[in-house]
């Protein structure tokens, strides 16, 4: 039944209905728990065909210019509420301008090539379906018609943007005036599909008129079936994208959407369209330039004093063939010429690759085989250090070539590290932080972890400008004790800094105005990238966080941000929302079988005895809260199962997958508690050691903890370890 506005639905209060269809309706709702509103799209029936098909779809994708899935319940969705006319109503006031043409033109083609990478073809691809924020910032909506890998089309009417009056099963999917003749004609049809639909929404904004059109669906179909399309009318530096993407026959048309943006940057500079002014909340920078790293758009912002304009460059950097990105931050070189990676290959091997700026081709750094972690570059830039969980050991190698050199063994498996200008290595350790000679030498620590304070790991170093102070992140059990800190060279470890220049669990980079006169720091606040003077002399700051820009991603561990920059103020950052990982099924023969949920910060995970369920730990709004959920495989279903602010992970089931067992933080210390598998009962403690202060895994590597049953069946028996 419709819903009114102060109904609820779950944790979400309805505000108003936006939009409706044959398949639901969609609201505006209000979470009170993130303070923030959203969209929630209700389906008319619990999960139909077309509802799962769109719930797998946006499920799969984390992408700035892809609207975001936040939420699932029974029959509906909670996804990003996109503020903004969509680019149907942009069009009704006239032609778009030819160089903000192009910047729309250039965000469609990386929303469209992040779903291509998941093998998903949206197949539905128009104006209504396109969004175009305050900040300029494009989203692609509604993936409910969309195709995944080779997955059939199932019979689906009408959704709150098909214009259509009716479709049938393998016959017409999408709208009609734009749709590829190949889908016309009922065909199969894959990402080519996108890319015809890509080139008739282009000529659109660019004319300001339908390509084809008719006096009703018959009409129109007939001559996206046959008639050859008048490009006339566009403007002729247009003209060659467009000739590429319209043609009938799909083996004839541009095979890539990323091949999109080299044209893109041709039409681009045809249309002097380089010289385009953005305005930038009054902060004394410029954005020199986006780039599209694997599935997530990448930005880079030059810092410039007073700038006359704020340009605009979007290209793409894709993974070197037959390789994947293995999800660790890149690393821009110190004058902001090299773009450092790492990928793995098919066999395997993680990987250094490294992209120079000016160049379309990446190569691999050899002898860096194993490489895991978060790389640091020299001061100078010859240089770039590097680990690995496989490796345990502290390398450095010369870009230019040649076998890495071993500074010394490593106790964190990945550490962070940061590379002083004096010399010496600062890198992250399980106890602290620890230093090293970068030409080798003796390896000692620089921090330690503080008991009373419940700390959990020191991280993040980042040097200043005098290579003696250093930034770091000083991880504890509760928020209030977690923050960045200045650390020194010169102090004893039980003697650096107790008092934090920031507060939560975000590491922060220093950046160098242009005349070094002062400088900022570079920080998340959940999502947001901001930007906050600081006096390097003084070591403090000096005024108000001002943000740069929004959906700034974070890797798997929240502290550990996806963004660098370089020290002639060049930043590099990874965007799309944070934690963006995908939980994800394969079968034994490593067959892609589908997505598991929605992408988020996971860390362990754990198989029910059935197989039917999976329990999994997720960083939740705070970067410190950890909560267990579980996510129902049948149903599709994802339910929340602890709520404490404290770190609640490792969760393990019990052999007959009645009870489920975790770790957590909430007393300051890691103890045991469970908690039946169906939601209905009360948590209890299980196991309570006030002593400990950090936790040990013991068992197999899908839990925190391992079962042996007792001989009592009513009762368990847990094996733990703790220090």
């Amino acid at each position: 039944m419709p819903l009114s506005p102060g109904d609820k639905l779950g944790p979400y209060e309805i505000l108003a209905l936006i939009g409706k269809g044959g398949m639901g309706e969609v609201y505006r709702a209000h979470d009170a728990r993130t303070g923030r509103d959203v969209a929630v799209k209700i389906s008319a029936e619990r999960f139909n065909e077309r509802f799962d098909r769109e719930v797998r779809a946006v499920a799969a994708l984390n992408h700035l210019n892809i609207c975001h899935l936040y939420d699932v319940g029974p029959n509906y969705l909670v996804m990003e509420l996109v503020e903004g006319p969509t680019l149907a109503d942009l069009i009704r006031e006239g032609a778009t301008p030819l160089e903000e043409a192009l910047k729309i033109a250039a965000q469609i083609a990386a929303a469209l090539e992040a779903a291509h990478e998941k093998e998903i073809t949206h197949r539905d691809l128009k104006p209504a379906n396109i969004k175009i924020k305050a900040d300029g910032v494009v989203k692609v909506l509604d993936f409910g018609l969309a195709k995944i890998g080779g997955t059939p089309a199932a019979p689906s009417e009408d959704s709150p943007t098909i214009s259509m009056a009716a479709t049938q099963a393998g016959v017409i999917l999408g709208t009609a005036a734009y749709m590829s003749p190949e889908q016309a004609r009922g065909k199969v049809v894959d990402k080519r599909a996108d890319i015809w639909s890509f080139g008739v929404v282009l000529h659109e904004m660019v004319t300001g008129r339908r390509l084809f059109r008719g006096e009703d669906l018959t009409e129109t179909l007939a001559a996206v079936v046959m008639q050859q399309p008048d490009l006339s009318g566009a403007p002729f530096a247009m003209q060659k994208l467009l000739r590429k993407c319209l043609q009938k026959d799909p083996a004839k048309r541009l095979r890539d959407i990323g091949d999109a943006f080299e044209l893109i940057q041709e039409d681009s500079a045809a249309g002097s369209a380089q010289a385009t002014s953005l305005p930038h909340k009054k902060l004394p920078w410029a954005v020199a330039g986006m780039l599209l790293l694997g599935l997530a758009v990448v930005s880079f912002v030059h810092f410039r004093e007073q700038p006359p304009k704020t340009e605009v460059t979007r290209f793409v950097v894709a993974a070197p063939d037959k390789t994947s990105f293995n999800g660790t931050p890149p690393a821009i070189s110190p004058d902001g010429r090299t773009l450092a990676f790492a990928a793995i290959g098919a066999e395997g091997r993680s990987q250094i690759w490294l992209k120079p700026m000016n160049s379309l081709e990446a190569h691999v750094l050899a002898g860096t085989d194993g490489v895991g972690a978060p790389i640091f570059w020299s001061p100078d830039g010859r240089s770039l250090g590097f680990s690995g969980p496989i490796l345990r050991m502290l390398k450095k190698i010369d870009v230019a070539g040649g076998p890495a050199q071993t500074l010394c063994p490593v106790s964190g498996g990945a550490p962070l590290g940061a590379w002083s200008p004096a010399g010496i290595i600062v890198y992250y350790a399980t106890d602290g932080l620890m230093q090293v000679p970068a030409g080798g030498g003796t390896c000692t620590h620089v921090t330690r972890l503080d008991s009373k304070r419940d700390e959990l790991r020191h991280t993040a170093p980042s040097f200043l400008p005098d290579g003696r102070h250093f930034l770091y992140l000083r991880v504890a059990a509760k928020d209030e004790n977690s923050g960045v800190y200045i650390g020194s060279l010169d102090s004893k470890p039980e003697e650096q800094n107790s008092q934090s220049i920031l507060r939560g669990v975000t590491p922060a980079k220093y950046v160098a105005s242009v005349d070094s006169s002062h400088g900022y720091l570079l920080f998340l606040r959940e999502d947001v990238l901001l930007a906050q003077p600081f006096d390097a002399g003084s070591l403090s700051l000096t005024g108000d966080a001002v943000p740069i820009a929004e959906q700034v991603g974070t890797g798997a561990n929240v502290d550990n941000s996806m963004f660098t920059a370089s020290a002639n103020g060049t930043l590099v950052y990874r965007a799309g929302q944070s934690g963006g990982r995908q939980l994800t099924w394969y079968d034994r023969t490593g067959k892609f079988l589908g997505p598991v949920g929605v992408p988020g910060s996971y860390g362990t995970l754990s198989l029910s005895p059935d197989g039917k369920r999976v329990a999994f730990d997720r960083y939740d709004s705070s970067p410190v809260n950890v909560d267990v959920w579980v996510h129902d495989l049948a149903q599709g279903t994802t339910n929340r199962f602890t709520f404490d602010p404290a770190r609640d992970e490792q969760p393990v089931w019990s052999p007959d997958g009645s009870q489920i067992v975790w770790s957590s933080q909430r007393d300051g210390a890691s103890n045991l508690y469970q908690k039946p598998s169906n939601l209905a009962g009360v948590e209890t403690a299980l196991l309570k050691n006030p002593r400990s202060r950090r936790f040990h895994r013991t068992g197999p590597a899908t839990g925190g903890f391992s079962y042996t049953p007792s001989p009592t069946p009513t009762r368990i028996r847990i094996c733990g370890c703790f220090l």
